[in-house]
């Protein structure tokens, strides 16, 4: 598949206007889609809490790797999916390893695809997802 499904959100709708905006995360997604040679596919959750809000976007987007229909997934920083630990990791096994989904993360000049093949390289995976939960 030649699309990359960008995931943008902000945690308060004060962030929609000062931080990293969602404008600003959806010019990056654009940027690095152009970069990684996929279509820009847009995911914006909005102003959703990634602990107390029910993330409509994401489930569709779970959903949607569940069909095979998404297998590129990028994020400006892994806390834009989960800061909860468990979710993280729920989602590494049952859609990016389950569903052999790629995840990439950064911006256009540091994009980099998020490796949860090896021992170590799930370690860390877990290790940034305790992190983000902290």
């Amino acid at each position: 598949m030649n699309k990359l499904h960008c995931y943008t959100r902000v945690s308060t709708t004060e962030q929609k206007k000062k931080g990293t905006s969602l404008e600003e995360q959806i010019e990056v997604g654009k940027k690095v889609s152009k970069k990684l040679g996929l279509k820009f596919v847009l995911v914006n959750e909005g102003d959703k809490s990634s602990t107390t809000d029910y993330r409509e976007e994401l489930e569709n987007l779970k959903y949607e790797i569940s069909l095979g229909k998404v297998k590129n997934i990028w994020v400006l920083e892994s806390s834009r999916l989960f800061r909860d630990s468990r979710d993280s990791m729920n989602f590494r096994v049952q859609c990016l390893d389950e569903y052999d989904v790629n995840l990439y993360q950064g911006n256009e000049r540091n994009v980099n695809l998020v490796q949860v093949e090896t021992s170590e390289e799930k370690l860390m995976y877990s290790m940034f997802s305790e992190f983000h939960q902290y």
